[in-house]
């Protein structure tokens, strides 16, 4: 009898922890749990408002870019890797918003040659020159603005893709100026100045793929339509004067570049225009990296 009033009261005492237990058990649904995790993340794949980027992309127009006009006389030698650095333009964008960006790229060239030689022992039976001068001079201007609007990025663990479609002005301007000056010993001169401008304005619609690797991305544009009209092409205003046995002239006169037909090479105009217009779909294709700075 003893034995099973100890076991009722174990059962007893067990019942009553376990029934005490369950009470303390409340079942909560997702819905009514809250959790804010205020952890400060910094998101370098994603852009907005007041972003700036350097771009450093490759030209397909050669036109807009250092196209040398002239002949310079002495030959400067450029490695491979100085005329890959001539086809490279750098560019600075600035994000208006999330979407849409502007940027700007200029690039600048200047060649400058000069000989001077002088004779003091010249004397008029020789007709040699007491003084010759030589000089050359090449400046060259491109500028590029583009406009781009982006669209919704799709994104992967280690990138993002980033697509976009933008519209672009080039401008591109040169100018040479080679100079013949030669003295002689019996104080006769022949004096000439020839000065070639060049030049091309265009505009490009184009879409663009970039990846995106958190601070750098690298990636293509496809042009899909562009115009360009260039003039130029050679045409050389000359303007010379000289006195030779007692013959004196000066004055201006026009002749045509090798780029012209022959016609205008071998003749002296008083004005000469050349002008080009083109435009074309599927112009190409324009690699560029970008460094984003936040």
């Amino acid at each position: 009898m003893t034995h099973s009033i100890k076991v009722f009261a174990i059962t007893a005492i067990i019942c009553a922890g376990a029934f005490e237990l369950n009470a303390q058990v409340k079942i909560i649904s997702g819905n009514e749990m809250s959790f804010i995790d205020s952890t400060d993340r910094n998101s370098y794949r994603s852009t907005q408002a007041g972003d700036i980027a350097i771009l450093l992309n490759t030209t397909i127009n050669s036109d807009f870019y250092f196209d040398e006009v002239g002949t310079p006389f002495l030959q400067h030698e450029e490695t491979a890797s100085d005329d890959f650095l001539q086809r490279i333009a750098p560019a600075f964008r600035y994000y208006i918003s999330a979407k849409t960006s502007v940027s700007a790229g200029l690039l600048l060239s200047r060649t400058t040659q000069s000989v001077v030689g002088e004779d003091e022992n010249a004397n008029e039976e020789s007709f040699g020159f007491s003084n010759l001068e030589q000089n050359y001079m090449s400046r060259s201007m491109s500028l590029r603005l583009t406009y781009d609007r982006w669209n919704k990025p799709v994104y992967f663990r280690k990138f993002n893709l980033d697509s976009y479609f933008g519209m672009a002005m080039s401008i591109g301007r040169n100018r040479s100026t080679e100079v013949d000056n030669e003295d002689y010993a019996n104080g006769d001169y022949n004096y000439s100045t020839l000065s070639t401008p060049s030049g091309v304005f265009g505009g490009e619609l184009y879409t663009g793929l970039m990846l995106r690797f958190d601070m750098f991305s690298i990636g293509a544009e496809f042009l899909g339509l562009g115009f360009d009209r260039q003039f130029g092409f050679g045409a050389t205003e000359v303007t010379y004067s000289y006195d030779l046995d007692e013959v004196e002239d000066a004055g201006t006169y026009w002749i045509g570049g090798n780029e012209m037909p022959g016609q205008f090479s071998s003749q002296q105009f008083s004005s000469l225009r050349a002008r080009s217009s083109k435009m074309s779909m599927y112009r190409g294709i324009r690699v560029m990296a970008v460094l984003h700075i936040n």
